[in-house]
């Protein structure tokens, strides 16, 4: 599926699944308009010139990191709590073992899987701490018990994975 918005001078693109597209089109829609501003200008004036050139970042998609652990991303991103390490493993299945959600159960696998940032009370208390990312927008619960990143925080761990 391959979706092109253009919206004055701002221009969107979206490729991929159509089941990933459905399950996250609010994150897309509110990313659009949060970039978005529309202006009293003329038309004239919103459009660039398509003859200028520019530079497209490349985007990371899934498997475009290295085959790493969650205990070495959890290093790697020098996680301090619960809510980093549940970041960590989060990033794990959706960017090396190019899941799009994942369940509790597998998360927990994850959290588990690194043994020195983890602790018995991160997996006890995941509830609490799954609820708190879910209302500061990092995270989305598309079922019960089944997640997924937020395009927001999507977007910016593929920044912080572009550079490890």
């Amino acid at each position: 599926m391959k979706i092109r918005v253009k919206l004055g001078s701002k221009e969107f693109e979206y490729e991929g699944s159509e089941e990933y597209y459905e399950k996250n089109k609010q994150d897309l829609l509110s990313l659009i308009s949060s970039n978005t501003q529309l202006s009293d200008t003329s038309d004239e004036e919103q459009y660039e010139d398509p003859t200028r050139e520019t530079t497209v970042e490349p985007t990371l998609t899934p498997r475009a990191i290295p085959q790493l652990t969650t205990s070495t991303i959890a290093a790697r991103l020098k996680c301090k709590d619960a809510y980093d390490l549940i970041l960590a493993a989060s990033a794990k299945l959706i960017f090396v073992d190019s899941q799009d959600r994942f369940n509790r159960n597998e998360l927990i696998k994850e959290m588990n899987s690194a043994s020195s940032h983890c602790t018995k009370s991160y997996t006890h208390n995941l509830t609490r701490y799954l609820e708190k990312l879910m209302s500061q927008g990092n995270l989305n619960e598309i079922s019960k018990d089944v997640y997924c990143l937020s395009q927001t925080k999507l977007d910016e761990m593929r920044v912080t994975f572009s550079s490890l």
